[in-house]
Parts: structure tokens; C-alpha cells; sequence
């Protein structure tokens, strides 16, 4: 008998997409009766997702309703592009139809399909995502129809051990909508845990047979307006999170096997011969723990790639050292294998760049990190090493990162750690302006910026 085995990481979905019905527990939301539109209905007719969360699994269901109003919406809505990840799930679709004068028009019946585009938008960011794109153009469309458009996506991601997570920003007013709303459902047996980060409504869940479910009609009201300059927790976009994680401790633990490092044995290795020199150049932990930061800043270029489970799976060190790059996870591997060669204590920690001070409101989840770097200790103080810098220096590595919030990744787990943060040791701007105004003071001065 022949047995297949694959890494769960690697195992790919449908690269095409699946036509077929929307499940049983989605409540298709009726279109508005079109003698009821008025000039003041909103041009978006329907806004209708749905999610559940079940056997570490997360369904999307999407419905989109729109009345073509204007030639520039009727150029805009005949192409349609559907993005999905097949690493994880697969894009279902399930209608695509126009609505005339009160007929349906199937157009997917009408033999209409959508083709499959690799195109990877990141790539001056230096990411590939491995992300699918179907698109399609569709075809009849006119004026004062309504496109109506109906699928799902799956995600199963086994590098978070059978967890479900979720993060959908909600639209508020003064977005306007003639029906909209967000659902998630999910098993009473095992529920998980859920956060509404918005004001002005209160969700209760409510039990639907075996199911329980919130439901948030859109748009939201209106939120608060905040200066500029306040701190990012309280400006950030209304949210709702879902996850099956326990805690931060869960996360951290679900985390920690993706970075255990491997003993360099043979001393020919190509990163033991690296280690080996650092060790030669410096006799001090602080000077060979700086040398190895440089080595992976410089000797390792940026590039995240995120196919084939790599969103969460960091490359092998070996990988990286081979092929010279390397995203924040690789970069933070490599850097671990060198420090923990040289018997330098050392660890991951998982950060949000951007959003870092909201991390305690949030719930704990993978998806709430965006970044991950390198914790040393060396005499009793922690060094905060980030492999995706640049230009990183003895005299620099004291310096703490504007992360306000990490957590730490350890197979006992740990909770949030706050960064305590001071001056770095050199400033990042040295700026001499001079004004000579002894001409005149009714001529314009001369002014010499020097940076």
C-alpha cells in the first residue's frame, strides 16, 4: 500500500476556484423590492459577511450588492477580482447574476467563469504572499442594473495548532448602506473568545440551536473624533476580533517550536565557520552578540515570503545562510542560531509595528503581531536585536524599539511584556540651522540647514 505523506503546512487547497452553493447555516440576505429605490438609496444595496469559526477552521461568506448608477460605477464594477490564499482554503463562488427589471440573470449559468492571475502586488515592498487573484470581466452589465455577487473563503493554518483567528475592520457612519451587517457564528460547545473595539454598540451573542452568533448591523455609529496626534490606541479603525487561543500564554507556546534553533555539530558548517569567526574577532558577549547582528543585517537581504505556510513558518537558518534572504522570521532564526551557538541567552519576541500600544485591549491572538525580533540578555540587561535593520552598531545596541508592547515566545508560555524604553545613545537626526540677519532685518535672511 502507498502512503502519501505531506507537511500540513504545505498541504494546498483548489489553485482554482469552486462553484458551489452557499453552506446551510448562511441566511442569504433578500435584495431590497426595486420599486422601492429612491434617489437617496444608496448605490451599495447589500454588505453581508458572514464568518464561522469551527474545527480550526474559519469560513468567510461574502455578499456584495451593487446598483450601477453612473457610467464611472459601470466601468469600475465589470472587473472583478477575488484574492485567496489556496495554501490555506479555497475561494468558492457561489453566484454571480444581474439583476433587470425585476429578472435574474445567472451569469454564471451563462457560462461566465472567472481565470486565475498570479500576481504578486508586493513585490516592491519586497513580499511574496503566494496570494491568487480570480478575476473577471463581467460581461452585459449595464446602467441601472444590480451586480450581485456571492462566495466564501476557507482558512485552515496548521502552524497555529487547530486555532481559529480572525480580524475584520467595520465600517461606521458616516458610511452609508442600504442593508449591511458582520455575523460569526460558532459551536456553544467550544467558544471563542470575541472583542468589538468600537464604541456606540454593545453586541450580545444569541443562541441558534447548537450554533451561537453575533451579529453587528452596519455601518456602525459614528465614532469619535480623535487629534492627529494622540496615541494610536485610541485612533485606530473600528475592529472585531475572534480567536481560539486561551491566552497570551497559549499564543506564545503555539509560537515556540516554529523558533527552536538546532546545535551546530560540525564544526565545517557554514554558520558554525561564521560563529567560529565572530568568536575569534570579539572576547565579549556584547561585542559578538553586535558582530552577529551585523551579519544578519547586512550579509542577509529582505524578502518575505509568505507561500507555502510561511506567514507564520520562518525559513530554516540554513535556508537563509544559503540563499542570502530572508523576512522578519527568517532574519530572527538565523540571528537565534548564532546567538545561542556562542551560549548568548537569547529569545523571540513577537511585536505589532504600528499598533503596539493596543495590544493589551486586544485579544490574544497570533494575527495581533505584525513583526518579531530577538530579546538577548547579557549582564543582566536586555538588548532588543532586529535582524531587518540596518546600519546596527556597538554603540547602538542598547537602544530600545518604539514597540511599547512584545510578547515574549517560550514553551512554558508568557504573558505581554511592556518595553521599557529610554534615549538612544546617539540621536537619529543631527540638524545645525544658522540665520544671518546682519544685513538687514527688512531683507530675507540667509538661512544654512546643515543634517
Amino acid at each position: 500500500m502507498a502512503v502519501a505523506l505531506a507537511s500540513p503546512a504545505l498541504v494546498r487547497a483548489n489553485d482554482v476556484p469552486l462553484y458551489q452553493p452557499s453552506p446551510a447555516w448562511v441566511a442569504v440576505a433578500p435584495l431590497p423590492d426595486p420599486g422601492k429605490l429612491g434617489p437617496d438609496t444608496p448605490p451599495t444595496l447589500i454588505l453581508d459577511l458572514q464568518q464561522r469559526a469551527e474545527n480550526g477552521r474559519l469560513w468567510a461568506y461574502f455578499d456584495s450588492a451593487t446598483r450601477i448608477t453612473t457610467p464611472e460605477m459601470l466601468a469600475q464594477a465589470t472587473s472583478i477580482t477575488l484574492p485567496w490564499m489556496p495554501d490555506k482554503g479555497d475561494l468558492i463562488v457561489h453566484e454571480l447574476s444581474i439583476q433587470r427589471d425585476g429578472a435574474r440573470i445567472d451569469l454564471l449559468a451563462k457560462g461566465q467563469k472567472f481565470t486565475v492571475l498570479r500576481r504578486e502586488q508586493g513585490l516592491e515592498q519586497r513580499e511574496l504572499t503566494g496570494i491568487l487573484s480570480a478575476t473577471i470581466a463581467v460581461e452585459g452589465l449595464q446602467v441601472g442594473d444590480v451586480l450581485r455577487l456571492r462566495g466564501s473563503t476557507t482558512a485552515t493554518d496548521a502552524a497555529l495548532g487547530g486555532r481559529v483567528q480572525t480580524l475584520m475592520p467595520v465600517l461606521a457612519a458616516p458610511m452609508r448602506l442600504a442593508f449591511g451587517q458582520v455575523r460569526f457564528s460558532w459551536p456553544t460547545a467550544t467558544p471563542p473568545k470575541w472583542k468589538l473595539l468600537a464604541t456606540g454598540t454593545v453586541p450580545a451573542p444569541v443562541r441558534n440551536g447548537a450554533y451561537s452568533e453575533v451579529t453587528l448591523p452596519l455601518p456602525l455609529p459614528k465614532q469619535p473624533d480623535m487629534p492627529g496626534d494622540s496615541p494610536v490606541r485610541y485612533r485606530h479603525p473600528p475592529l472585531f476580533e475572534l480567536a481560539t487561543f486561551k491566552d497570551w500564554a497559549d499564543v506564545s507556546q503555539v509560537m515556540a517550536p516554529l523558533y527552536a534553533t538546532t546545535a551546530l555539530g560540525d564544526p565545517t558548517d557554514p554558520i558554525a565557520v561564521e560563529v567560529a569567526r565572530i568568536m575569534r574577532a570579539d572576547q565579549t558577549s556584547i561585542g559578538r552578540a553586535a558582530l552577529a547582528l551585523e551579519l544578519v543585517q547586512q550579509k542577509i537581504r529582505y524578502l518575505a515570503v509568505g507561500m507555502d505556510g510561511g506567514n507564520y513558518v520562518p525559513q530554516a537558518a540554513a535556508r537563509t545562510w544559503t540563499v542570502r534572504y530572508g523576512d522578519c522570521k527568517a532574519k530572527t532564526l538565523l540571528l537565534l542560531t548564532l546567538l545561542h551557538a556562542m551560549k548568548i541567552e537569547a529569545e523571540p519576541v513577537l511585536a505589532n509595528v504600528g499598533l503596539g500600544d493596543l495590544l493589551p485591549e486586544r485579544l490574544p491572538s497570533a494575527i495581533a503581531f505584525n513583526h518579531v525580533l530577538v530579546r538577548a540578555t547579557i549582564d543582566g540587561q536586555a538588548l532588543w536585536l532586529d535582524g531587518t535593520g540596518s546600519g546596527a552598531r556597538l554603540a547602538d545596541i542598547h537602544d530600545t524599539p518604539a514597540l511599547r508592547y512584545v510578547l515574549p515566545v517560550r514553551a512554558a508560555g508568557a504573558a505581554l511584556m511592556p518595553i521599557e524604553t529610554h534615549a538612544n545613545a546617539r540621536p537619529v537626526t543631527d540638524l545645525s540651522i544658522d540665520v544671518d540677519e546682519s544685513a538687514s532685518v527688512d531683507l530675507p535672511s540667509v538661512v544654512t540647514v546643515v543634517a
